[in-house]
Formats: structure tokens, C-alpha cells, sequence
């Protein structure tokens, strides 16, 4: 079977199927999910697959307030901007020699993510100027 990522049209199935199955087991009425969180859920690379999905739903409708589940919601990783979800990936070493240039942008992104995009503290992290930080972002085209 694909991975899920692969898989998009089946995520709201699963989204509305996992919410449904958490609310009855928590005794909660089945909360809505905001477009915004929705949009997140859509498109998250999911690279654990079903089970992150459904870890993900469980963790939301423990949290849902006033039946909704906004982004707020959301575990940590999912809430990230898409180029700050693949910091983990982006770590990984190729094989062979990574350009200057390939590390740079890599730490960067892993500041990034660490501070969850805030650029004031990732260019401290880095110890680097924010505006350093805004034209190395530029220059990698590392949008948040």
C-alpha cells in the first residue's frame, strides 16, 4: 500500500473516522475541525503514515475546546510551516561530500525548526545577526 502521503484523498476519510472513533472513547461530543487546521492536517507529509494520523486526531479532540479543533490543536510538528516539518529530513547526510552552501541552508532550517520559525532566537541559536538570517534565508529560499 502507498504511503500516505501518496494517499491524500483518503486523509479526510481518516480524519472523520479517527475524530468520531476518539470522541466516543472520551465521551465527547465529536468536534469540528477549523479550515485552518483542516488545510494543516491536508498537508502534512505524514511520514508515520496512518498512525501518525491517528496519534495526531487522538492528541486533538483530548485538546478540542467548545467542540472545534483549531491549529492550536495540533501536535507541534503539524502547526510548523511545511519547509520547517522537513527539518528532521533535511538533517539527514547524503551520501558523499554536502557543499558548504547544503550545510548552511541545513542548519538554518534546524534552527528554524528548534524555534519554531521564530528568526529572532534561531539567528541567536545560530550566532548570527537577524538580518544575516533574512539574507541567508533568501538566499536558500527558505520561506516560512
Amino acid at each position: 500500500m502507498p504511503p500516505l502521503r501518496k494517499r491524500k484523498q483518503d486523509i479526510p476519510l481518516l480524519i472523520a473516522a479517527f475524530v468520531k472513533q476518539f470522541a466516543q472513547q472520551l465521551g465527547k461530543p465529536e468536534p469540528d475541525i477549523s479550515p485552518e487546521a483542516f488545510q494543516k492536517l491536508l498537508d502534512y507529509s505524514w511520514p508515520g503514515n496512518v498512525r501518525e494520523l491517528q496519534n495526531a486526531i487522538e492528541y486533538a479532540v483530548v485538546l478540542a475546546r467548545q467542540g472545534m479543533i483549531g491549529v492550536k490543536e495540533l501536535p507541534t510538528e503539524i502547526q510548523l510551516p511545511p519547509a520547517l516539518q522537513q527539518a528532521e529530513i533535511a538533517g539527514l547526510p547524503r551520501a558523499g561530500v554536502q557543499t558548504l552552501d547544503d550545510v548552511e541552508r541545513t542548519a538554518i532550517i534546524q534552527a528554524l525548526a528548534e524555534c519554531h520559525g521564530n528568526k529572532k532566537k534561531a539567528a541567536e541559536l545560530l550566532g548570527i545577526q537577524r538580518p544575516t538570517l533574512y539574507n541567508k534565508m533568501k538566499r536558500y529560499a527558505i520561506e516560512l
